[in-house]
């Protein structure tokens, strides 16, 4: 859960004017700041999202895509509609997405204290 995500920044060029006054004539040799467009709309879900959710994710697509793709338009799995398991699937996970960060959330943090703990007593 600990991935960066970048911001977009947009150069201060009111304090690059400030450094630069006098120094007119050293202003051909020097490279111009150029904003950065930070992490687009995409990467910034992903990185919110924990790792493990989107690999479960990624899985049930692969899964239900080559039922799809073997199966035709009519594709069913175990006499289910492969459009039927999709559904069911993206409820469940959208259901146990908040328990599992609640989960990682807890451990994380009975953790972190046993650890201060030991440290403490040393």
């Amino acid at each position: 859960m600990g991935r960066l995500v970048r911001k977009p920044q947009v150069p201060d060029l009111d304090s690059q004017a400030a450094g630069l006054r006098g120094a007119q004539s050293a202003l051909a040799g020097m490279p111009t700041v150029k904003a950065d467009p930070g992490d687009g709309y995409l990467e910034r879900m992903v990185k919110y999202v924990p790792a493990e959710i989107i690999a479960f994710s990624m899985v049930i697509n692969a899964i239900l895509e080559q039922a799809m793709k073997s199966g035709g338009d009519h594709a069913a799995m175990a006499g289910v509609p492969v459009p039927v398991i999709a559904t069911v699937a993206l409820v469940v996970a959208c259901l146990l997405t908040p328990l599992f960060c609640w989960y990682v959330r807890q451990a994380f943090s009975l953790t972190h204290c046993r650890n201060k703990n030991l440290l403490s007593k040393s």
